[in-house]
């Protein structure tokens, strides 16, 4: 499995490595983690719940409102069959620790906060 979360193998869509950055599915590790994600298709805005994190994410824009402040990710949201995907590192700043092996494309997330 190309996920693990929090030491328990998770499943959901494969990351995906486009020039340099690893994408995975927002809603999957979100959930996968114990969070939720609420999604406003008119204005292609999800909002992560995670823990006591709350994030604001728009198609398009490398922009995230995390707590309240604006933060710029790796690259700027997309969507890919009906699922919005983020940079992996986009969960460095909803307060878990992540590890990839890019040769192989594991992620493995841990939460710190």
């Amino acid at each position: 499995m190309p996920y693990s979360i929090n030491g328990m193998e998770a499943s959901m869509s494969e990351p995906n490595l486009q020039e340099g950055t690893l994408w995975v599915p927002l809603r999957g590790m979100i959930e996968s983690l114990g969070g939720n994600v609420d999604w406003d298709a008119d204005n292609r805005v999800a909002v992560a719940y995670l823990g006591a994190n709350i994030a604001t994410l728009t198609e398009g824009d490398v922009t995230a409102d995390v707590n309240g402040e604006q933060t710029e990710m790796q690259a700027a949201p997309t969507l890919q069959d009906g699922e919005m995907w983020v940079p992996v590192r986009f969960f460095n700043l909803v307060g878990q620790q992540v590890s990839v092996d890019t040769g192989t494309n594991q992620v493995d997330i841990t939460s710190v906060a």
